[in-house]
């Protein structure tokens, strides 16, 4: 599917078939992303007295808990309330959603 926006007095072409993919997966393990001197997340089934959130425990579903922390094992929007005392929340403050970017490189895991 193809889009044509005009942004800033200026027409761009974009093909939402064929987006730039950010993301990257959030792992239990020391592959994922690390800073700070931070443990490397962590990912575990629900454990409850007779129950495992684990499939291969045999399970219906997984149901894990995950914990981890967004300035050192991934990636996150700043904002001011990052160092101020108060707390400010980019969702609620920003009123514009859509900004254009320049692609200066893509490097993919292999």
């Amino acid at each position: 599917m193809k889009a044509t926006l005009e942004i800033q007095n200026q027409t761009i072409s974009i093909d939402l078939n064929n987006p730039y993919d950010l993301s990257f997966p959030l792992r239990g393990s020391s592959r994922n992303p690390l800073a700070w001197y931070l443990d490397p997340p962590t990912i575990q089934p629900v454990e409850t007295a007779d129950w495992v959130g684990s499939v291969q425990k045999g399970a219906s579903v997984n149901f894990n808990s995950i914990w981890f922390n967004p300035h050192a094992h991934g990636t996150h929007t700043e904002c001011v309330g990052h160092i101020t005392p108060e707390n400010h929340s980019v969702y609620t403050t920003l009123r514009r959603y859509f900004f254009t970017a320049e692609l200066i490189s893509v490097a993919s895991e292999t």
